[in-house]
């Protein structure tokens, strides 16, 4: 988690993690960027003990919703990346569409609208 939010900081700063090549380590750079660190450990902190306070049901329903979600968003990723399959394209014909999607992704999204027309 840290050396993630490290980065986050170091390519919102636009700078190198508090690294110069011609002068060395900028301290103020440095830290800055552990001072950010810290304020999102404590953050971090907060939520864990919140989820552990939480009733072993409303747990589950995170987990569930979690899991779902973070599904779906890696599939959705996978198919923006992805051109549409034979069978998407034949099935948005037999649909009556003209278009021809980019994506994977964006013929799944065409053919839930013309499935709820």
């Amino acid at each position: 988690m840290i050396a993630s939010a490290h980065e986050r900081l170091c390519a919102k700063k636009g700078g190198g993690g508090g690294y110069n090549q011609s002068m060395g380590a900028s301290f103020s750079k440095i830290r800055d960027t552990c001072k950010e660190l810290k304020e999102l450990s404590i953050e971090h902190a907060k939520l864990v003990i919140a989820y552990v306070k939480l009733s072993a049901s409303d747990k589950a329903k995170i987990d569930l919703h979690n899991r779902e979600y973070y599904g779906k968003a890696a599939g959705e990723r996978k198919m923006e990346q992805s051109g549409p399959s034979e069978k998407q394209l034949k099935f948005l014909k037999s649909l009556g569409s003209k278009v021809v999607p980019e994506t994977m992704l964006d013929a799944s999204k065409l053919i839930d609208k013309l499935m709820k027309m």
